[in-house]
């Protein structure tokens, strides 16, 4: 399938209605992750912000926009980064094998969450596009659908949680800017 089918397919799914819809529980997940870090950090403890905050938000955000179920979010992170390994230029055996296996446990949890949402449609987006999927002439395989899933996954939360990393430590080197 060419790429642009499945962009246009993917794109066709992220509505305006779709996001805006996330605003609330944004604002309220943002709210309840500030309170945490600030009482964790109440008399000069140290807290993890990446872990904490920058990891926490936006993959909940991701996975919300997605409709993925509770998934223990802990090993997300270090599947991406096995995962996205794969693009660093000297990677060698042992990180593609990683990668590999990633993947396979990626797609092995897509594989499972396409099943139920065909089984008990919803109102997100993981519906919408098997629907799409599905349709007569769509011609998209179950592989192409879970690999799409896996990298909107990814790419949903690996570059914003760097973003927001990146962005407390100039803010904390340089206050003024």
């Amino acid at each position: 399938m060419p790429t642009t089918r499945l962009r246009g397919l993917l794109t066709r799914q992220f509505t305006h209605r779709r996001v805006q819809a996330l605003e609330p529980a944004i604002a309220r997940l943002t709210d309840s992750l500030l309170g945490t870090l600030a009482e964790g950090g109440a008399g000069g403890r140290p807290v993890d912000f990446m872990q904490e905050f920058a990891f926490a938000l936006p993959v909940a955000v991701i996975c919300e926009l997605i409709g993925v179920p509770d998934w223990d979010t802990g090993p997300l992170r270090s599947l991406a980064r096995s995962l996205t390994a794969v693009l660093e230029p000297l990677a060698d055996e042992a990180v593609l094998a990683q990668a590999d296996a990633a993947a396979v446990t990626l797609g092995g949890m897509f594989d499972e969450l396409t099943a139920e949402r065909r089984a008990s449609p919803r109102d997100d987006l993981v519906t919408e596009l098997i629907a799409a999927a599905d349709s007569p002439g769509a011609g998209i395989s179950q592989l192409e659908l879970v690999e799409n899933l896996i990298l909107l996954l990814v790419a949903g939360f690996e570059t914003t949680t760097n973003l927001l990393g990146n962005g407390l430590r100039i803010i904390l080197s340089d206050p003024a800017a």
